[in-house]
């Protein structure tokens, strides 16, 4: 008689020959080669794996050192420890649920050896693609239960991942003409040119080509589902993610001292995150940067702390409560809205923000983008608004101010052309700038150049500034209307990146050289000039050895309309002033119809200009023969203007005479009859 014990016994027996035969070495040898055979059939290469483990009872999957060769036999990845543990009861249910994922250890290297050629990994992307099916779709369709897919739990660890490409190398051109952007063409298309110049390629007219280099190392990262079900919140924290690049050129500020360490093709960059996922869905996704730092110890970027909530959908990312902190600055945008491009929609990326409010001190971005900032610690609060596209930035509702508003600057500005830097043009109007008191100088101190002419800028008092500049391809221009407690000015001048020369001019109307000067014998002046200044630092550098002096160098040619010297005053005058750093020298001239006042002064420092040395002169015309021949007839048209003019004055005399004395006898006359 069958018992229940004995029931019970049987039961007992065959699960446990059924656990050893599921987990004897063999039973594990072969689901090793079906998951190899599978995975090498699959993606048409060749795929190692060391071993692997598979526990039935409680769903857990273990490969243990998987290998897979790209098709030229070299290898593209390495896997350590791959660990799945889902839910049986799901899964029967058609419902695959993962409780939890694991990958230790990665390591993916992947490359292209030129632009025309296929990437290693472009076989993967080919095997995961469907299949086309040869036989006809049938008539009626067999309705199956959809599968379902969730994930609890993910950690990976350790993973690196290196790419490699090479990217035809095109040398920078002062500015491209459609010849060059021809013989570019041609070569993006793999024809061979003969003569072809050095700047685009080999002699033998091959291409030049260079390595593009990027690696990520990931130490950690982790998610963690806090709900189950669909569109379940969760939680991703991402440790030691590092990105490096290199694009094979020197780093862009090489031998340049006073250009920023930021190179986008050279970066070395450690980042940290914590997301809170709150929804995800088939065409949206609500989710928030809690915090977010990022250092590149090359360049000098330092995010201390970067949040925000980000909602995406469709094509459309909608951000909130964005904050952006550095060592001394913090930028907020409460809301900005982003639409992200898609070819396939025929839509191109553009964005705009709500008002931007921030504070800073300017030398936290010093090192990437502009040394001379190093020493600026003045804070400086801002607000602006922002949008553009690709292509365009434009800027609105700018105000820029020191925290006691004795400094304030109203703008707008945009930057066009942003994908070639040959024809990018950054441009602001300055609706205002207000400086008052002490501040210009407390500005001016802030940055690490030779102070020339501090007292006059002093002596100037409050300043305002009307006007705008532009930054173009190394050159930068200013022009704008500039009003002291001294008098005003408008100018326009510009900085040439490339022969390294500060050249402009100046006209004024009333400008007060007794206060400026500290010459009591000087007036007013209104005058107009041209200046043109060496800002070479190894040209003037090697004349200061030479010579010596503190001045700047180079000149200045002025033509005064009017001016006053002690009690003299001084109009129709032209001067030339010219500095090689150590002295100025300069010669006026008031031009006469046959005399010309001249005066010859210089001096050393700008800071004591009232010593300068005055040489006044005067210089006589001599005259000419055709200046003789107009004399003399001035002088004949005048003798005989008067000799007419005595003979009229006679005969008018005479006439009078006569007619007093036939008057007089006419009344005789009368008087006697």
């Amino acid at each position: 008689m069958i018992t229940v014990g004995s029931l019970v016994a049987l039961a007992i027996v065959l699960l446990t020959i059924g656990y050893f035969i599921l987990f004897s070495p063999s039973m594990q040898s072969r689901v090793r080669r079906e998951v190899t055979g599978l995975l090498s059939d699959r993606l048409g290469t060749k795929v190692s794996i060391d071993s692997v483990r598979y526990d039935f009872l409680r769903g857990d999957l273990q490969l243990f050192y998987m290998e897979v060769l790209d098709q030229k036999g070299v290898k593209m990845l390495q896997v350590d420890t791959v660990h799945v543990s889902m839910s049986l009861r799901k899964l029967l249910q058609r419902n695959v649920e993962i409780n939890e994922a694991e990958l230790l250890g990665c390591r993916v290297k992947i490359y292209k050896i030129a632009p025309d050629t296929v990437a290693n990994y472009q076989f993967i992307v080919d095997s995961l693609k469907p299949k086309p099916k040869d036989s006809p779709a049938p008539t009626k369709k067999r309705k199956y239960k959809k599968v379902g897919f969730d994930v609890n739990s993910v950690t990976l660890r350790n993973i690196q991942l290196e790419y490699e490409t090479r990217k035809l190398y095109r040398p920078p051109i002062a500015r491209k003409n459609k010849e060059v952007m021809k013989l570019q063409q041609a070569i993006a298309k793999g024809q061979k040119l003969k003569n072809m110049p050095a700047w685009l390629g080999t002699a033998n007219g091959e291409p030049e080509y260079r390595w593009l280099l990027q690696k990520v190392r990931l130490g950690e990262l982790k998610y963690k589902r806090r709900t189950f079900g669909k569109n379940g919140r969760g939680n991703a924290t991402i440790r030691g993610l590092h990105f490096w690049n290199d694009n094979g050129l020197p780093r862009k500020n090489t031998g340049k001292k006073h250009r920023g360490w930021f190179d986008a093709k050279h970066m070395d960059v450690d980042i940290d995150m914590d997301i809170d996922v709150r929804y995800v869905g088939p065409k949206k996704v609500d989710m928030a940067v809690t915090r977010c730092t990022a250092k590149d110890s090359v360049t000098g970027i330092d995010i201390r702390d970067l949040h925000f909530a980000l909602s995406l959908q469709d094509n459309v990312a909608n951000i909130h409560d964005l904050v952006l902190t550095q060592v001394s600055t913090t930028i907020q945008i409460d809301t900005a809205t982003m639409v992200l491009p898609s070819k396939k929609k025929g839509i191109k990326l553009s964005y705009k923000t709500s008002t931007i409010k921030g504070s800073t001190m300017l030398k936290d971005i010093a090192r990437p983008f502009a040394p001379d900032l190093g020493m600026f610690s003045l804070p400086v609060e801002l607000t602006a608004r922002m949008e553009g596209c690709d292509t365009a930035m434009q800027f609105k509702d700018i105000y820029v101010y020191t925290p006691d508003k004795k400094f304030e600057v109203n703008a707008t500005g945009y930057i066009s052309d942003m994908l070639n830097k040959y024809d990018m043009v950054v441009h602001f109007d300055v609706d205002k700038m207000r400086a008052k008191g002490d501040i210009k100088r407390r500005i001016i101190n802030q940055f690490p150049v030779k102070k020339f002419m501090m007292k006059q800028v002093d002596m100037l008092g409050n300043i305002i500034y009307k006007g705008d500049f532009e930054v173009l391809w190394k050159k930068v221009q200013f022009e704008g209307r500039l009003d002291t407690g001294l008098g005003g000015l408008n100018f326009n001048f510009y900085l040439d990146g490339e022969t390294k020369y500060l050249v402009g001019q100046v006209a004024s109307n009333n400008i007060n050289l007794k206060k400026i000067t500290d010459n009591d014998n000087l007036g007013n002046l209104k005058c107009e000039a041209q200046f043109k200044f060496d800002i070479s630092k190894p040209r003037t550098a090697l004349m200061r050895k030479k010579i010596g002096g503190k001045l700047p160098m180079g000149s200045v040619i002025a033509k005064v309309h009017e001016a006053s010297y002690k009690k003299v005053k001084l109009n129709n005058i032209h001067a030339t002033i010219v500095s090689n750093g150590a002295i100025a020298e300069g010669d006026v001239q008031a031009k006469g119809a046959h005399v010309d006042m001249l005066c010859k002064f210089s001096f050393t420092n700008t800071d004591s200009i009232s010593k300068m040395k005055i040489k006044p002169g005067i210089r006589f015309h001599k005259m000419s023969a055709e200046d003789k021949a107009a004399k003399e007839k001035a002088k004949a048209e005048k003798k005989a203007a008067k000799e007419k003019a005595k003979a009229e004055k006679k005969a008018a005399k005479e006439k009078a005479k006569a007619e007093k004395k036939a008057a007089k006898e006419k009344a005789k006359a009368e008087k006697k009859s």
